[in-house]
């Protein structure tokens, strides 16, 4: 059986349904600047948006310390040690290693409640109108169930590893107008957050709420950011395309707690210098 855990599994499917959306984006001003996260307070919102996903004191100190269990993971600690690490890989920055697939610890996966609506209260919290809310519901939905379909296939679902793993590909590509990573790299990553993510005592203490709110909201800001990228929607124009490089910036900062020019997919994986 293939392990692997490719982002290209989520893109795929989901690049047909976002060819549906973006015509109604094209056919909105006020959505078009709302979805492709014009400068400025938009940008920000969606930073607030992750913060306020998951309500309880131990998901509050995991969002505080994701930056550091990045670093960590990436810098080839406990949680990603490289097996043959490359000649010259310490002038390069911090860079993944490329351990075997895993299963999804019990720590770092949850029992989803279906009655919690993230798409419907982020959408709300970010769109400025009921057409804007509309549009951005639907993106958000469309997004999250192509990634839980595509995870189920993998045995890997309610992963938060996977929708963080998810979140910094999509970022990053989206920062950098950068291709996929590799099938190795996307593996490594979260091979690495799920080791990282098992050692933390406040990660054990959170919640499955806690878990669904953060790793769903991972997955609708995710969906939003690869509208941005021109290899999924190429009819972007120059300034559209900034609008959603700022979002993806502002994004890395915030809830990775990390500069964006610093986080990038080189070939052997996930540098964070």
């Amino acid at each position: 059986m293939n392990d692997t855990f490719p982002l290209r599994i989520y893109l795929m499917p989901v690049r047909v349904v976002f060819a549906v959306l973006i015509v109604f984006l094209a056919a909105s001003a006020a959505m078009s600047q709302t979805a492709a996260g014009a400068a400025g307070a938009s940008a920000s919102g969606y930073g607030r948006a992750y913060e306020a996903a998951g309500g309880s004191a131990a998901a509050k100190q995991v969002q505080k310390k994701i930056g550091s269990v990045l670093k960590g993971a990436v810098g080839g600690g406990s949680a990603a040690k490289p097996r043959n690490a490359p000649k010259g890989s310490a002038s390069r920055g911090r860079q993944m290693a490329r351990p075997a697939p895993r299963t999804p610890s019990a720590t770092t996966t949850y029992r989803p409640d279906p009655s919690i609506d993230v798409a419907s209260t982020l959408a709300d919290s970010i769109g400025s109108n009921a057409q804007e809310k509309e549009i951005l519901h639907a993106l958000f939905v469309t997004t999250k169930t192509a990634f839980d379909e595509e995870v189920a296939k993998k045995g890997r679902r309610n992963s938060v590893s996977a929708a963080f793993t998810f979140f910094i590909a999509s970022a990053s590509m989206v920062y950098h107008n950068s291709p996929e990573p590799s099938d190795e790299a996307v593996d490594a990553l979260w091979n690495a957050l799920d080791a990282s993510f098992q050692e933390m005592p406040e990660f054990a203490e959170m919640s499955d709420m806690d878990k669904q709110q953060i790793s769903d909201t991972l997955v609708a800001l995710s969906g939003l950011m690869i509208l941005g990228h021109p290899q999924y929607n190429p009819s972007l124009n120059a300034e559209t395309q900034r609008g959603y490089r700022e979002v993806a910036g502002n994004l890395i900062r915030t809830v990775l707690q990390t500069d964006p020019e610093k986080l990038r997919f080189g070939k052997d994986g996930l540098l964070v210098d």
